[in-house]
């Protein structure tokens, strides 16, 4: 059980971990995997003492500013990342929990903020709030539908703050070929499936 595990991690008995969150906005304005790389740094800036290195689950990440092994599907394959991934599942579902009782519709008690059938006719039926990313496709479709201008990657509407400045290294990934992967995710965790 993640809550209890999570108690176990978070008991304060010799394990450290940092948790960097990124906005809804964020992602929109710089893609959903340098948003990640964003949450890692901000992760391991929180930690006291700092890391000497990192284990990162996935790929490399050039920007990281920490030395660090990457392991493609590493939860399975290391403690740490395992762990990783409870405190990160435990604290995602305490801002869904947090979001449902301000946002009762959209059901982010139980379907996490991924695309269940439930949450996407919500979406249609009551809109969206700042929490929902207008790069994902069904948000995207509804803003447009309405008439309401995005931005394209990269652009600046009136009214948005300018992104921070691309660290050199950063992946210049289109944020299309990020929401497809989304999808995907958001499919396998509909059908029951550990993304």
């Amino acid at each position: 059980d993640r809550k209890r595990w999570f108690g176990v991690l978070s008991s304060g008995q010799g394990i450290e971990f940092g948790v960097g969150i990124v906005t809804a906005e964020e992602v929109d304005r710089v893609n959903i995997l340098q948003a990640t790389h964003q949450a890692m740094r901000d992760a391991l800036a929180g930690l006291e003492p700092r890391a000497d290195h990192a284990l990162v689950d996935g790929r490399s990440v050039p920007t990281l500013g920490t030395q660090h092994t990457a392991l493609v599907n590493a939860d399975s394959r290391s403690y740490s990342i395992a762990a990783a991934s409870i405190v990160a599942k435990v604290t995602r579902d305490r801002i869904m929990d947090t979001l449902a009782e301000a946002h009762p519709a959209f059901g982010w008690d139980t379907n996490r903020g991924y695309a269940t059938q439930a949450h996407r006719a919500a979406i249609r039926r009551v809109g969206v709030t700042r929490h929902h990313r207008r790069s994902f496709g069904a948000v995207r479709e509804l803003l447009e539908d309405k008439g309401i201008n995005l931005p394209r990657k990269g652009e600046i509407l009136p009214g948005m703050r300018q992104p921070r400045e691309r660290l050199r290294g950063e992946e210049d990934e289109d944020i299309d070929d990020i929401d497809e992967e989304d999808e995907d995710d958001e499919e396998d965790e509909e059908h029951g499936e550990d993304a």
